[in-house]
């Protein structure tokens, strides 16, 4: 592996307004499937995913679409482009990251 696949998890994370509301409805699956998408994204180029990969993740980790598409789109925690998506929290986690890669390419 040539970089360490790992991303900052804030221990804030679930009293963030969108996390609080996605547990208040979702339960803890709907939390589980939201650091399922995140540790999806974080393995994409750029941090940016694709909505068809919903069903398969959640499949994973035994949540049914309908909770995974409420994840993804009703709670306001990510960007979603089309067929894209990204997490804006994870791209600003990262961003330390990506500026120490970038200054040891100089």
């Amino acid at each position: 592996m040539k970089y360490m696949q790992y991303f900052p998890h804030d221990v804030e994370t679930r009293h963030v307004t969108g996390i609080m509301k996605l547990i208040e409805e979702e339960g803890a699956s709907g939390y589980g499937f939201y650091w399922v998408l995140l540790e999806y994204l974080r393995m994409q180029d750029g941090y940016i995913g694709y909505v068809s990969a919903l069903q398969t993740l959640g499949r994973q980790i035994k949540v049914r679409l309908p909770r995974a598409t409420r994840v993804l789109y009703d709670y306001g925690l990510f960007v979603i482009e089309g067929e894209r998506f990204y997490s804006p929290m994870l791209m600003e986690g990262m961003a330390p990251l990506e500026e120490k890669r970038a200054s040891k390419k100089s």
